[in-house]
């Protein structure tokens, strides 16, 4: 599994807000039984989570190589960063919601020179319908 330690402050990387460990855990256990990914961890620990890190199956690999990685921050106001990484093919993009004057406030970041970030809606804004979103645009 990639090495993707989540900063402590500072959004998209941590949040000056407090994690919403509860949302955490809903995410930790939708990705552990729904047969997704390989591998689901509670970062730094299961006590105190920040974020949820899985290993993802070839399914939800777009580029069909290396090992693609979701990283699930959300966070006690509702803000959340739900991004895919495959460090082999230098792939990566993003779902976010945050508060930001030059953005919309429910967002995708598009790999690297795709293009800019594009406004989106979700159905329900929590952890387990947004991440089955984020699943069904990777598969």
């Amino acid at each position: 599994m990639v090495n993707i330690v989540p900063e402590v402050r500072g959004f998209p990387g941590g949040s000056d807000l407090y994690p919403d460990r509860e949302a955490l855990r809903l995410a930790d256990q939708f990705l552990s039984g729904a047969g997704v990914a390989s591998h689901v961890e509670l970062f730094p620990d299961a006590y105190q989570p920040r974020a949820v890190r899985a290993e993802l199956v070839a399914k939800y690999n777009p580029t069909r190589e290396g090992s693609p990685e979701l990283l699930v921050r959300w966070f006690s106001n509702g803000d959340f960063s739900i991004r895919f990484l495959n460090e082999e093919s230098d792939w990566r993009c993003r779902w976010e919601q945050h508060l930001n004057p030059d953005e919309q406030q429910v967002h995708f970041h598009p790999p690297p020179d795709q293009g800019d970030p594009e406004p989106i809606e979700f159905d329900a804004v929590h952890p387990i319908p947004v991440i089955e979103t984020v699943l069904e645009a990777l598969g």
